[in-house]
């Protein structure tokens, strides 16, 4: 991640991937966030209580359970 400056009053980040996928089909191969990026928003934006992404998904798909991984960062 670019380093993200004056951030304080951030409370919903909205991530654009661009990646291209079947709707109609499901895939396991999506784009997610890494728990170390969640965690560095999470730090960076106190505020922060929202993170999207337009995939799947903001955890892998076999993050199990997801609490211990990037959900449970914005827990």
């Amino acid at each position: 991640l670019a380093t993200i400056d004056n951030c304080t009053s951030i409370e919903r980040i909205l991530l654009l991937t661009c990646e291209q996928h079947d709707e109609e089909q499901w895939t396991t191969n999506f784009a997610h966030l890494n728990k170390q990026s969640a965690e560095y928003l999470k730090q960076t934006c106190p505020q922060l209580c929202l993170i999207g992404i337009d995939t799947a998904s903001v955890d892998h798909v076999n993050a199990s359970p997801i609490i211990q991984h990037t959900h449970g960062v914005m827990y």
